[in-house]
């Protein structure tokens, strides 16, 4: 019974091709769809997961008037009224990121993503640390990542006091 409903799906499928391949097509389009809609789903709500409050840290972005959508720049003085107005902001950080060529002793140079925020950046957010603390209150701090640190060839307990770099864009060293 069920050698013989193959045998009439396989001469079905045979004599429509066209049908067929449309179908099979569609099909795959389809299952693709789910797939990809799946992983941006479950990419965009395990994002940063492991912070201590992430359903009160928000990102503010602004829209300007032929632009090209919404952009993550917000004014300070915006900034500064909307804290005052609405009492349910605690607490507002700053977060800048510029490319630059990083070069350290008489090494060469390479290109690194540079970050400055301000010292309140680790009340809000729990990055884990591998050595030392996070204390941003000296305009001179500095926090490197591990994979930074392999790549200028810095031990991890060694204490860098001066890191010389060259800007790609203007930036405010922190």
């Amino acid at each position: 019974m069920f050698k013989n409903s193959l045998k009439i799906i396989y001469r079905n499928l045979w004599r429509y091709k066209s049908y067929t391949l449309i179908n099979i097509i569609g099909l795959a389009i389809g299952i693709a769809a789910m797939v990809w809609g799946y992983q941006t789903y479950k990419y965009s709500y395990s994002f940063d997961n492991f912070h201590k409050d992430r359903d009160n840290v928000y990102r503010a972005l602004t829209y300007k008037k032929d632009a090209d959508g919404m952009k993550g720049i917000v004014p300070m003085t915006a900034v500064l009224q909307a804290r005052q107005d609405f009492s349910g902001i605690k607490e507002v950080v700053r977060w800048d990121s510029r490319g630059a060529s990083i070069k350290y002793d008489k090494s060469d140079a390479f290109a690194e993503q540079i970050h400055f925020t301000d010292p309140a950046f680790f009340d809000l957010f729990n990055f884990p640390l591998a050595a030392g603390n996070n204390d941003l209150t000296d305009p001179r701090a500095l926090l490197i990542t591990e994979k930074t640190a392999k790549n200028i060839s810095v031990v991890r307990t060694r204490l860098v006091r001066h890191l010389p770099y060259m800007p790609v864009k203007r930036m405010l060293c922190r």
